[in-house]
């Protein structure tokens, strides 16, 4: 088992967003070189390092920033739960699959399977205008963990292999 780093910074903290990433990674794995390190971009625009070793995804929504590291690759997803029409985004945006799981729970898990979604697209680095709707959550060689916070935003981070996440507020 793995285990992924998710750090959860205000999104108005001061700190720059180099230094959140420099100050998670030092918990993370102080033995990764930071010193001169940059980030780069995939042409779909998912960031990543240079050097090999360390991945890391960044999401936001609402009062959050998350970043995601791990020594495999992942993506995650930080979203702020809010009133909308559940029904007609899932019918646009989800899978038949999960459009059927999510009507006979009332849409409660509406927000779990968006941030699966989007960690997922944001593992793959295709991003959600390719395809969203034409994949499911529950059909994929993925594992996901998915964590709900007091204030009620939800977490998810993907992975090709098991992990285990742990969550440091900042």
């Amino acid at each position: 088992m793995h285990r992924i780093g998710l750090y959860l910074f205000c999104q108005n903290s001061p700190l720059s967003v180099s230094e959140r990433i420099a100050r998670a990674m030092e918990l993370f794995d102080p033995s990764f070189p930071l010193a001169g390190q940059k980030i780069k971009k995939t042409p779909r625009g998912k960031p990543e390092f240079k050097q090999e070793g360390a991945f890391l995804s960044i999401s936001h929504s609402g009062k959050y920033w998350l970043l995601g590291l791990a020594h495999i690759p992942l993506g995650v997803d930080v979203q702020q739960p809010r009133p909308a029409r559940f029904e007609a985004i899932a019918r646009r945006f989800f899978h038949p699959e999960e459009t059927a799981y999510l009507a006979s729970a009332a849409y409660r898990e509406f927000y779990t399977i968006w941030t699966q979604k989007e960690s997922y697209v944001k593992l793959t680095g295709t991003g959600i205008d390719s395809g969203f709707r034409h994949f499911s959550v529950f059909q994929l060689p993925v594992h996901f963990s998915t964590l709900t916070l007091p204030d009620g935003y939800v977490i998810s981070a993907c992975s090709t292999t098991s992990h285990q996440p742990i969550l440091k507020l900042f």
